[in-house]
């Protein structure tokens, strides 16, 4: 398995070494650098080119949030993950915008840390159980009085009925009751939400949350 690099900014050292202590037990990943505010991680992403960088996003100078836009601007290849105290909407939108892989809330345990960590690393976006929970109440709040045929997904080849299943995701909806909706069995609802994955390009509804946000697909 190859070595995944580690910037860790935060600027309270108890929680940066209760991270590192963390890291220290994981044999493929090795923290190469430190930071205690958010102009300092620019620096030292720049100078020391990690894999992935953890911001947290109360930091001074710069916060977390303006530290990941300049970083996402300078050096497209580092995975970014957030990391806050912070569960409200804003902050999770602000950092998808500002080109963060993942957010991560502070009383995340240390299995999933580093679950967070290898899943940037592999390309794909991480946002925890809660941080999931506060898209999709966003995500049923916007569209629960569109029309479920409404979408703008030009360009990935949805069918109407993929389209229909879509909206009906976003707003939170399990296979049985989209199938109940559309009047088809459960299986054939779990057919069409393979081939929207597949056709979108994620891996979780987490990342379909995110990609229909970014891309304002509903």
């Amino acid at each position: 398995m190859s070595e995944i690099t580690i910037v860790l900014a935060d600027d309270h050292s108890l929680i940066r070494a209760g991270y590192k202590s963390i890291l220290e037990e994981i044999t493929d990943i090795t923290l190469i650098g430190e930071a205690a505010d958010g102009e300092i991680a620019i620096k030292v992403v720049e100078e020391l080119k990690p894999d992935v960088v953890i911001l947290d996003i109360t930091m001074p100078n710069k916060n977390g949030l303006e530290a990941a836009k300049e970083i996402r601007l300078n050096n497209s290849d580092v995975k970014i993950l957030m990391l806050s105290m912070h569960k409200e909407e804003a902050y999770i939108k602000q950092s998808i915008k500002n080109g963060a892989d993942g957010y991560l809330v502070k009383d995340i345990d240390s299995e999933h840390f580093i679950q967070a960590i290898r899943t940037v690393y592999a390309g794909k976006k991480y946002y925890g159980e809660t941080s999931t929970q506060v898209l999709l109440d966003s995500f049923i709040s916007q569209i629960q009085n569109k029309d479920e045929g409404e979408t703008t997904t030009q360009g990935y080849n949805l069918s109407k009925r993929e389209r229909q299943v879509l909206v009906l995701v976003a707003q939170g909806k399990s296979s049985s009751l989209i199938g109940e909706e559309l009047f088809v069995s459960t299986r054939t609802v779990e057919n069409h939400r393979a081939h929207i994955m597949q056709k979108l390009e994620v891996h979780s509804i987490a990342e379909l949350l995110v990609k229909v946000n970014e891309e304002n697909l509903i």
